[in-house]
């Protein structure tokens, strides 16, 4: 369970920066 959390917080993380990079490019 800690494992898929931490997974999800990554991907979210990544998701984050993804939509901030678009948003600035």
């Amino acid at each position: 369970i800690v494992s898929a959390f931490v997974l999800v917080m990554i991907s979210l993380a990544v998701y984050g920066q993804s939509g901030n990079f678009n948003l600035a490019g």
